[in-house]
């Protein structure tokens, strides 16, 4: 008997979403091919022990503050706050139980013209792994007739506290292997990191093996390179990065309001390389990066922050 509660979307195409409740995951996202079958996109767990065991943040909201924080330590206001690490001497999604590693609230699925939406909500209460105030958060997924996703993340905080939520879906397009996709990203620069993921606090030019503002097939680059990199996006609000299965023809196309795309390309996942995560988020560290604007919530200003996934084929 499943311990999870789990919950479908559907539009008039038939693309359904499948989600639950622990970490707000998504764990399947099919899409109709033109051929009118359904296509898995994503990299799927195959039970409730999988997800609960999870190490990869598969479909998982990442938070309070996604990516990596140095030293699991901030200073905020004039005062330090000293995390919990999940990494070495680093605070990893959040921590050891951030979000992405805890049970949801889910409210009904509700409908309207064109669309089916569903909403889940967490308390994170003062201290948690470090961080301070008392924060309310919900992710809200709305699924399209157009055979769009969009994830709206909202948060509110009797203090004031870094914040950074992202969606960790590590894509396929029903591929087997990256090596059949191609990647664009709408951006001229990127931040470097040292061996431990910390940013330098510098953008750099992406010319070379870095550069995908035109498409570029996976299997060109990827026998030089395992990506984990964070792109400083062009122009937010807009598409700001398309993956397409040159196969099947299928095609996926990010839009959001975040600064930043991390892309990584499942260097550690059991079978290497076998899906892509495409993480729109805030610049990481940038609680600790002079050169970089970290959001902030506080008590007279909410977050809110959306990503959208819009299917193509």
């Amino acid at each position: 008997m499943s311990t999870l509660n789990k919950v479908q979307l559907i539009n008039k195409h038939g693309m359904t979403v499948t989600l639950c409740d622990f970490g707000a995951r998504i764990l399947s996202i099919q899409v109709p091919s033109s051929k009118g079958e359904l296509i898995e996109t994503t990299l799927n767990l195959q039970n409730d022990e999988e997800i609960l065991t999870d190490s990869a943040y598969m479909g998982a909201k990442c938070g309070r503050v996604a990516n990596r924080i140095s030293n699991a330590s901030f200073k905020l206001n004039g005062q330090t706050f000293l995390l919990e690490a999940n990494e070495p001497n680093k605070t990893l999604h959040g921590g050891p139980k951030g979000i992405g590693l805890r049970t949801w609230h889910t409210s009904p699925v509700t409908s309207g013209e064109g669309y089916q939406e569903v909403t889940f909500n967490i308390h994170s209460e003062n201290g948690d792994q470090g961080f301070p105030g008392n924060m309310d958060i919900s992710c809200i997924f709305r699924l399209n007739d157009d055979n769009s996703l969009t994830q709206r993340f909202v948060a509110t905080s009797d203090a004031d506290c870094p914040i950074n939520i992202c969606d960790h879906t590590y894509f396929t397009l029903g591929a087997e292997h990256l090596e059949s996709l191609s990647l664009q990203v709408e951006a001229d620069e990127y931040i470097p990191v040292d061996d431990q993921g910390i940013p330098s606090g510098q953008f750099l030019s992406v010319e070379g093996i870095m550069d995908f503002r035109k498409a570029k097939a996976l299997v060109k680059v990827l026998p030089i390179k395992d990506y984990d990199e964070c792109y400083r996006l062009n122009a937010a609000k807009n598409k700001v990065a398309t993956l397409a299965n040159n196969t099947t023809g299928l095609t996926l196309t990010i839009s959001t309001d975040q600064p930043g795309l991390q892309v990584y390309t499942g260097n550690y996942l059991p079978q290497k390389h076998s899906a892509v995560a495409l993480e729109a988020q805030g610049y990481p560290d940038a609680i600790n990066q002079s050169a970089f604007k970290a959001d902030i919530v506080t008590p007279d200003k909410p977050y809110a922050r959306y990503v959208t996934y819009t299917f193509s084929s």
